[in-house]
């Protein structure tokens, strides 16, 4: 596979390792058109929404959460067919992600401008949340985002991967072959669902255009958290390449590396709150120093590395 093709199979292959599940417990918001989604929120304050990676839930976010409760109103969202949400209706792509997105963080009391915040494919969705309603978003902090826009070579064995899934489960109890371990879903999730939203999720980004050119969101804050643990060479090289031209969509975009592996949230949770700080403090939005707590001693480490404006 070529440097492209590996940096995003790399991100999507981890992105759905959930871990166990966050301190705050999921309820059920209604939308428009009567689904319930699953919503995990903590504090008070400014908004802020965390969007999961491909095959994850609001689960993924379970140590951020407690370190963002003393500067914001946090939600982090399950989308459709995922963890306690509804199955998927109609479309996945990033467009109707983010309106699913805004739709459940608005029912669960959330109030613009929001901070989004999305790791790995759900870099994607916060960006079209962003560029559908620019008005409500205050900023973004994208998790070591996939690259973008997407290889349709990169996706495809994790297409494949959706459809045999989906194919197993449809005829009953997955087999105790080990080829199908990667299609367990945890509960309370239905295992049909979730598969059928994931393969339509990466259908539906591949044939989705997004408009990612230099300056597209004016000078909204964007904080790009780059993972570059592990990585050498032509994937280094490559990687970087794509964190700053993500952060070039903002005039006021920059960069800040961390080493760590994708999974970001998991060994650097207090990276990611860091960097939601930079942005409430970008637009006015964050509690003095004095009003949050330092992260406690196990919260990984914090923002290190370079920093460089996109």
């Amino acid at each position: 596979m070529h440097v492209r093709g590996w940096a995003l199979g790399a991100a999507l292959a981890l992105a759905g390792s959930a871990g166990p599940a966050a301190a705050a417990e999921p309820v059920r918001v209604s939308l428009p058109d009567g689904r319930g989604l699953g919503v995990r929120c903590v504090g008070s304050g400014p908004s802020v929404g965390l969007e999961a990676g491909w095959a994850a839930d609001s689960r993924a976010w379970r140590a951020v959460l407690p370190l963002l409760a003393p500067l914001a109103h946090a939600c982090a969202v399950d989308r459709a067919g995922q963890g306690v949400s509804d199955p998927a209706s109609g479309p996945r792509s990033p467009a109707a992600v983010a309106r699913d997105q805004l739709a459940a963080l608005d029912a669960a009391g959330a109030r613009p401008p929001l901070v989004l915040v999305g790791h790995s494919l759900g870099a994607a969705y916060v960006l079209a949340a962003a560029q559908a309603q620019p008005g409500r978003v205050a900023g973004l902090v994208l998790v070591d985002p996939i690259a973008l826009p997407p290889d349709p070579q990169a996706l495809a064995p994790f297409r494949a991967r959706a459809e045999r899934c989906l194919a197993a489960l449809r005829t009953g109890p997955l087999p105790p072959d080990p080829a199908f371990t990667t299609c367990r879903v945890a509960p309370p999730a239905r295992p049909v669902d979730s598969w059928d939203a994931r393969g339509r999720e990466l259908a539906d980004l591949a044939a989705s255009p997004m408009q990612l050119g230099p300056g597209a969101l004016g000078d909204l804050p964007l904080v790009v958290l780059g993972a570059i643990r592990g990585l050498k060479g032509p994937a280094l090289a490559f990687r970087r390449e794509q964190f700053h031209r993500l952060a070039a969509l903002s005039t006021r975009g920059r960069v800040v590396e961390v080493e760590t592996g994708h999974l970001v949230m998991r060994e650097a949770p207090a990276a990611v709150a860091a960097a939601v700080r930079q942005v409430l403090e970008a637009r006015a939005l964050a509690p003095s120093a004095g009003d949050s707590p330092a992260p406690p001693p196990d919260a990984g480490p914090a923002i290190g590395g370079r920093e460089d404006r996109g």
